[in-house]
């Protein structure tokens, strides 16, 4: 079970009360991700927001030629997937796990 002191090292919330904090985590799944496995693809709904609670997380955008983008590396303590949370639009990148990877996933 999370505790507020254990988000509290991340910069998105280290500013929030526990009280805050205690329900945010109530709507929180924790997720684990294998080395090379795929989140999500570009193209695919965007309905959470992503915590990267230990691990690295690879986006990237697949060319026309067949290669691939990086757009950003995520690691401890990054989110990524709020623009996709707020604005409703298609996730804009892959994402794949560089390593083995706990996510802490805000769901909509």
């Amino acid at each position: 079970m999370l505790k507020p002191k254990d988000i509290k090292k991340i910069p998105l919330f280290e500013r929030m009360s526990d009280d805050i904090l205690k329900e945010l985590i109530q709507g929180m799944v924790i997720k684990n991700f294998k080395k090379g496995e795929v989140l999500f693809y570009k193209g695919d709904v965007g309905d959470a927001l992503y915590i990267v609670h230990s691990g690295k997380i690879k986006m990237s955008i697949p060319t026309e030629e067949g290669e691939e983008l990086i757009v950003s590396i995520f690691s401890d303590g990054d989110f990524f997937g709020e623009l996709s949370l707020l604005d409703g639009s298609p996730r804009s990148a892959d994402a794949v796990a560089l390593e083995d990877t706990i996510l802490l996933n805000l769901i909509s």
